[in-house]
């Protein structure tokens, strides 16, 4: 698509005929008559330009001698100018001077590069547009789409040294790249008061209906997601949804290009998204209409939407706006021959949609013909038709929405009228049969109720049935992943720390060798070294093995059991495993001496379980107890009143559910941190103490069994609380 007319306005100099280039010592008076309709001096067009590549500050000096400047007006620079490395950079020159018409004028200067340009008067600086320099780090392009004049202070009947410093960094990259031809636009233009106002005009208009199409496609768009994903199957609402996506995403699209994009490269990037977004609604354009009369999209419709797709590409490339006609009226073509061959049997609600499917392709042929077939398009008009092309098709579905669930809402109401039109008749025939048919429907009704209820604890038997297998199916597939990545782990880890080992013995080999050579200089740097890379292999051994724990824990969750439910004694089971844990903690390294207070419920009675999972979970809180009390134990071991480690374990049974309690009197887990207990890895145990996956893996094992863990902390220990169903479905 091309832009309105103050992208026009940019480029529209380039169209000036070149002609021989007067010398520097030329000097061109500008008149108010100079100004074009818009009030516009284009002065890159003018005669007396000298054109220098590269760049010298002293450039800019208006006593500089330009005898071997080279004559060129900047409307004639090309991509043939750029240096070796594709960038073009220069200075221009040009004598001028205003005569007494512009008395009293405000003026202005413009610029239409999309490189960056310095603009000097007499060799002072007066504008910048971007910053311009040859590094592409320094550089900073310019966007002179809808930009105010800024102004020009020029002394009237004074002859000035007007010259302008140009980096352009990606006209040459694209034209090098694609069939366009180069943009690089080096035009310095004077503006009066009008054309400012013309363009703050343009600037406004602009933004406002940018807004408008934005909101409104965005809230549009989000309407008709919803809208799909409530309709679940409803594969027409998805695709419209999409194409209403695509309109969003164009209208995006030509926004950045005039507002947003930072350079050439960018402007480029937008126009290839606005490009390929418009093809692909021209792509679906047909599939809509086929799936509305057909209930249906065949293979050629989708082969035929990529083609769209690359024809999308090919436009880009070369800038053909025929491309894009063709396609619509190919579009055109397609939606008349399903509409003939459906003709009798189309709904109103269905002519709604391709309705705004034809409107849509109507404005955009106006649109397109309007540009090719108009010198200057009218601005106006282009975002009249633009706002009609957003806006047709979304408020064709909305319609569309509504009338289909009028004609279904109708549909049912004549059912109903028929209903009971021939229940009246059956009356009417059969008086005699009313109580008895009144005791039937009382019966019915009833039946219906009780039914109802059925149906509704079925389903959410159901939910949450479904809900358990896919827990169940997440925890199968995270211990095969879990093993699969730990065998993997295992061979490389052993490696890592037996070669730790080896290398340690090693390195306290060659320290006795060097004590025994004797002391020097030499010897001392060297048992430094040593002792530096014995450190390093004690810290890689150190979290090698915090790493094998880790690995091993993984097993450990990857390795299940028989996965057999059975009817488990819950009691029995937390006093064995209880014990079990006590006496494993015994036989270890730094045991403590810990109170076991076993509060078992004896109505708890057995609850369908799996005993080898459920095992590891009372295993789990009850190590991790053991080793919050070890920690208080060598924190207060030298203070007064000694501490006495305690465990409390507790069993309940509370109407359908039983509950299971592993109190400690540790010194409790700090607010900060409580949230992040259950995450897989986390580990509050310092150095390789912790692998992180022990209350993860317990977590995993309850919520397995369709049960609840709840953690409450204090300053005066701990207490973990497990929550069972007497008749879970184990997921």
């Amino acid at each position: 698509m091309r832009k309105p007319v103050i992208f026009f306005l940019f480029f529209v100099s380039g169209l000036c005929a070149s002609g021989s280039a007067y010398s520097q010592d030329t000097t061109v008076t500008l008149t108010r008559d100079m100004f074009d309709e818009d009030q516009v001096i284009f002065l890159s067009s003018l005669e007396g330009w000298v054109f220098k590549q590269g760049n010298d500050s002293a450039w800019a000096d208006p006593d500089l001698d330009t005898s071997d400047w080279e004559a060129l007006r900047p409307s004639e620079l090309t991509v043939d100018h750029a240096g070796e490395s594709g960038v073009v950079e220069g200075w221009f020159r040009l004598r001028v001077s205003l005569d007494s018409t512009f008395a009293g004028m405000p003026l202005g200067w413009r610029s239409g590069t999309l490189g960056a340009m310095e603009v000097y008067l007499d060799g002072v600086r007066v504008q910048s547009y971007g910053s311009p320099d040859p590094d592409p780090g320094q550089h900073k392009s310019y966007n002179p789409y809808n930009q105010i004049p800024g102004p020009a202070e020029l002394e009237i009947g004074r002859e000035l040294v007007l010259a302008f410093y140009l980096v352009d960094h990606h006209s040459a990259l694209i034209t090098r790249y694609t069939l366009k031809e180069a943009r690089l636009d080096p035009w310095l233009r004077l503006t009066g008061p009008e054309y400012a106002e013309f363009i703050y005009s343009i600037t406004r208009t602009t933004t406002n209906f940018q807004i408008l199409w934005t909101t409104a496609l965005f809230l549009l768009t989000f309407l008709f997601w919803v809208i799909s994903f409530l309709a679940g199957r409803e594969y027409l609402l998805r695709l419209i949804a999409w194409m209403n996506t695509l309109f969003l995403i164009s209208a995006l699209a030509n926004h950045s290009q005039s507002t947003l994009a930072a350079n050439l490269i960018q402007i480029e990037l937008a126009q290839l998204i606005f490009i390929l977004s418009i093809h692909m609604l021209i792509g679906m354009v047909p599939m809509v209409v086929s799936q509305i009369l057909k209930g249906g999209i065949s293979r050629r419709l989708k082969i035929l939407f990529w083609v769209f797709l690359l024809v999308g590409l090919l436009a880009h490339q070369t800038d053909q706006i025929a491309l894009t006609i063709l396609g619509l009226l190919l579009v055109t073509g397609i939606i008349i021959n399903y509409v003939q061959a459906a003709r009798g049997r189309i709904l109103t609600s269905q002519w709604m949609v391709i309705g705004g499917l034809v409107l849509s392709i109507l404005w955009m042929l106006i649109l397109l013909f309007n540009d090719v077939l108009t010198s200057t398009p009218n601005f106006l008009v282009q975002h009249i038709l633009m706002t009609a092309i957003y806006l047709t098709l979304p408020i064709s579905l909305l319609l569309f929405i509504s009338l289909r669930y009028k004609e279904t809402l109708l549909e049912i109401q004549k059912s109903a009228r028929e209903v009971v039109q021939l229940t009246n008749e059956k009356l009417a025939a059969e008086k005699e049969k009313q109580i008895i048919a009144a005791n039937q429907k009382k019966i019915l009704e009833e039946e219906v109720a009780n039914r109802t209820q059925e149906l509704r604890e079925s389903l959410e038997n159901l939910r949450a049935t479904q809900e358990q297998l896919v827990q169940q199916e997440k925890l199968a597939s995270l211990g095969q992943l879990t093993a699969g990545i730990a065998h993997e782990i295992k061979n490389p880890l052993n490696f890592v720390n037996n070669f730790s080992d080896v290398s340690l013995e090693m390195i306290d080999e060659a320290l006795e060798i060097i004590r025994g050579v004797g002391t020097n200089g030499l010897a001392e740097e060297t048992a430094a070294i040593l002792s530096d890379i014995k450190s390093n292999l004690q810290k890689i051994h150190e979290h090698g093995t915090r790493a094998d724990g880790i690995v091993k824990s993984m097993l450990q969750h990857s390795r299940g059991g028989s996965g057999k439910i059975e009817p488990t004694d819950v009691n029995g089971l937390v006093k064995e495993y209880v014990n079990l844990a006590f006496h494993g903690m015994r036989a270890g390294k730094n045991s403590i001496s810990v109170d076991i207070d076993l509060q078992l419920d004896e109505s708890v009675g057995t609850v369908p379980l799996i005993s080898e999972d459920f095992s590891r979970v009372i295993l789990n809180l009850c190590n991790n107890a053991f080793d919050a009390m070890r920690e208080k134990v060598g924190v207060d071991s030298g203070k007064a009143g000694a501490y006495a480690p305690k465990l409390t374990v507790r069993t309940k049974s509370t109407n359908d559910n039983i509950l299971v309690e592993i109190e400690d009197n540790g010194p409790g887990i700090p607010d900060e941190i409580r949230d992040k207990i259950l995450q897989p890895f986390f580990t509050t145990k310092k150095g390789t103490a912790g692998t992180g996956l022990g209350l993860s893996i317990t977590h995993d094992i309850v919520k397995a069994h369709g049960g609840s863990m709840d953690v409450s902390s204090s300053e005066q220990g701990t207490t973990i609380s497990v929550q069972l169903k007497t008749n879970p479905a184990i997921q």
